[in-house]
């Protein structure tokens, strides 16, 4: 799915075209041990998440060969993304530094997150969208996959402090995740492995093509202003900013 033009904060509304399938929709999984039909995958009003594909003139998009997408997982990797209970507290959530409404960037004012108990983190979140075109995470670099930076903030004293066993007693106890899950993956266990997988899948489909700068980078020299022409100048140019901030 792709973000066209202006962030409203509402993405389901961009992404209406995103529901592909009206079976999809409404589908339901049988349990075969009882032959009862389990409740619809998403709830009305909810897009349904598709494939992404690369804009024109971007590089491919690299699905790792043992997490392709589907849509059972984007789902459950939304409403894992915005799940405070994965936090000590049960104040903080994927959303709460990566705020959909800033486009996934982080909300807080002062320059730096917010973690569990309102601690101040090390680092000011940076946005999520089009993460999926990126090589190396977190400011040190020294994370070369979505699936293993999902896994740090959750384990991190100062942002989620949490640990895996919680995390999985937690949502196996759920009245709605262990459908979720088994939708996505199947009858295997709850496990981080899988939460990861299931937030990375959905984090690959926050693509944005359409925005002014895009449109300037892919041509139309009316899409900025003359002071964003002159901040792009010194981004790309003395200012030295792309070297860790490039575009795809």
């Amino acid at each position: 799915m792709i973000f066209d033009g202006a962030w409203d904060g509402k993405p389901w509304k961009l992404l209406a075209v995103a529901v592909f399938s009206s079976a999809m929709l409404a589908a339901c999984v049988s349990d075969d041990s009882s032959g009862k039909q389990e409740a619809p995958l998403i709830a009305d009003g909810e897009y349904v998440p598709v494939r992404p594909e690369s804009p024109p003139g971007w590089p491919a998009i690299q699905w790792p060969a043992d997490n392709a997408f589907t849509p059972a997982k984007a789902i459950l990797g939304r409403r894992l993304f915005a799940e405070t209970r994965l936090s000590r507290d049960g104040t903080v959530s994927c959303m709460w530094c990566h705020d959909d409404a800033r486009a996934y960037s982080d909300k807080h004012s002062i320059g730096l997150s917010r973690g569990v108990r309102q601690q101040f983190t090390l680092r000011n979140a940076p946005t999520l969208t089009n993460v999926a075109f990126g090589k190396r995470f977190f400011f040190e670099g020294d994370v070369s996959t979505l699936e293993e930076q999902a896994l740090r903030p959750l384990y991190a004293s100062g942002e989620m402090d949490m640990t895996g066993s919680e995390i999985e007693a937690m949502l196996a106890a759920d009245s709605a995740y262990p459908r979720l899950f088994r939708q996505a993956f199947g009858d295997a266990p709850i496990t981080m492995a899988h939460l990861t997988q299931a937030l990375a899948t959905y984090e690959r489909t926050l693509i944005s093509a359409h925005s002014p700068y895009d449109r300037w980078a892919g041509g139309d020299t009316g899409a900025l202003s003359a002071s964003a022409k002159r901040g792009a100048a010194v981004f790309f140019g003395k200012g030295g900013c792309a070297a860790c901030h490039a575009p795809p």
